[in-house]
């Protein structure tokens, strides 16, 4: 165990600096967001932004638009717009890989020739990625919570708290569970690269698995598949009480994944 804490605060030291940039980044973030859902609505322009939507994004968004076009649909949007959920996947995935670049280094061999069990390689990564996931949405909840106290008008309702930790809940969920297919895959590979590649493209068809099951009902059979499905801001927003289930879903298999990597990591040739 000594050892697993060991590489635990190893690749803590490596990843902090890009971990804290974003959590910095984000939180700041949420507090732009809720200033300028403050500028929107005390000028009267989101009753104006959404007249002008085109039609399209009308249709693909359906009744949710009523949700995002108001102040706290604007204030939350960072919880499930599509630039932070890709950017908080990519760091997930960076981070979950680290075992292949360890082999693709060399640093692996050194490792293991010291009384460390492989199964640390996995439970480093795990325990990274779960610090690093609670880092960013603490963050991303701080700046919320400093921007709604302080930033809401006074003739506004405030978003429910429970709405807000609903939404990092779900972020969270998302990102644990992307960071542990890389982890799979890196466990799998030999080179970072690979690993990195692997688990994007998944992560890429899966959220245009998502994205098209949403307005084509051909594709909406197979929408479960995605991971995505299960990571739903706007329903969130419109009310929808499944954030637990969905949440299960999205842990359970992050859960699925790291357990086929400590398989893997035991059976392979390093």
């Amino acid at each position: 165990m000594t050892g697993t804490l060991v590489l635990i605060r190893h690749s803590w030291r490596r990843v902090r600096p890009l971990i804290l940039l974003v959590a910095a980044l984000l939180g700041a973030f949420q507090v732009i967001m809720v200033l300028a859902a403050r500028t929107l609505q005390t000028t009267g322009t989101l009753s104006q932004l959404a007249a002008m939507l085109p039609p399209v994004v009308r249709f693909i968004v359906g009744p949710a638009l009523v949700s995002v076009m108001s102040f706290a649909g604007i204030a939350m949007v960072g919880y499930f717009h599509f630039v932070v959920v890709g950017a908080l996947a990519a760091l997930a995935i960076t981070a979950g890989t680290e075992p292949a670049g360890e082999v693709e280094t060399g640093f692996a061999d050194l490792l293991l020739a010291r009384p460390v069990p492989r199964s640390s390689l996995v439970t480093r990564s795990v325990a990274v990625l779960a610090a690093a996931s609670a880092v960013v949405v603490g963050a991303m909840w701080l700046g919320t919570a400093v921007g709604l106290r302080w930033l809401t008008p006074p003739d506004v309702a405030r978003p429910s708290w429970r709405l807000v930790l609903e939404l990092g809940g779900n972020l969270w969920a998302l990102m644990t569970c992307w960071g542990a297919v890389a982890i799979l895959a890196a466990a799998a590979s030999r080179r970072r690269s690979v690993a990195a590649a692997t688990a994007g493209l998944l992560a890429l068809a899966a959220f245009l698995l998502d994205y098209v099951a949403r307005f084509w009902k051909p594709a909406a059979g197979l929408a479960w598949l995605s991971p995505f499905h299960y990571f739903g801001g706007m329903e969130l927003l419109m009310g929808s009480t499944a954030v637990s289930r969905h949440i299960t879903v999205l842990l359970g298999i992050a859960v699925v994944c790291v357990l086929a990597a400590y398989v893997a990591i035991r059976r392979r040739d390093i």
